[in-house]
């Protein structure tokens, strides 16, 4: 009996994430989780921040541009078993909250992307969407590459990225919102890519990305 009673505690299923971590207001980090089973689930317990699950399932890309902690969770299962909880407190900054910044719920992009995607009939819309997605996940990745020195090299890096993944002819309509909302970043290709201005052009991919989920 106390053979079958290990056993089966061996055979639980569990993740982990590190208890704490630190981050700057703007900046990247990467956070790994530890499990044996095959997918491990996501929750971001704050609105304000940005978490981007990698396709493995088993890191995570966090962001957050104000000052704050932020409890992420993540979990597994087996079969109809499913793990305790595992919880990381990210702290940003000085730990000091700063003002909430817009959900896709009440950011006017993501209802506009909604709206438009509401009325979009084209084949495909579902796989390009992803696609589309996963366009912007990376162009995060790539606004930290000190490769890029100016705007113009970062936003045509990011065009290639899109060429490759998204046909030229495949959402359009949302495409151009998305280019809109790119246009905060300025017009200049030469303007410096700085880490305020690099720091903006994540926040910014962080919200197409998750008005881009949010799209059903």
């Amino acid at each position: 009996m106390t053979a079958l009673i290990l056993l089966l505690l061996a055979q639980s299923p569990k993740v982990e994430l590190p208890a704490e971590l630190q981050a700057r207001p703007g900046r990247l980090i990467q956070i790994t989780a530890k499990s044996e089973n095959k997918v491990v689930k996501w929750f971001l317990a704050n609105g304000d921040a940005d978490l981007i699950v990698m396709e493995s399932t088993r890191t995570a890309i966090f962001s957050a541009m104000e000052s704050g902690q932020y409890r992420i969770v993540a979990y597994t299962a087996a079969g109809d078993v499913p793990s305790d909880p595992s919880i990381c407190v990210v702290t940003v900054g000085d730990g000091k909250p700063g003002p909430i910044l817009p959900t896709p719920e009440s950011d006017p992009f993501a209802k506009s992307l909604a709206s438009i995607w509401g009325g979009l009939q084209e084949p495909n819309r579902i796989a390009n969407k992803s696609a589309l997605t996963e366009v912007f996940r990376q162009a995060i990745a790539l606004a930290d590459d000190k490769r890029f020195l100016d705007l113009g090299a970062w936003n045509a890096a990011v065009k290639r990225l899109r060429a490759e993944k998204v046909g030229d002819d495949k959402l359009v309509a949302i495409r151009e919102r998305i280019a809109e909302e790119l246009g905060a970043l300025g017009d200049d290709a030469q303007t410096a890519f700085g880490p305020e201005l690099r720091a903006k052009a994540k926040s910014i991919c962080g919200r197409i990305v998750a008005a881009l989920e949010a799209l059903k």
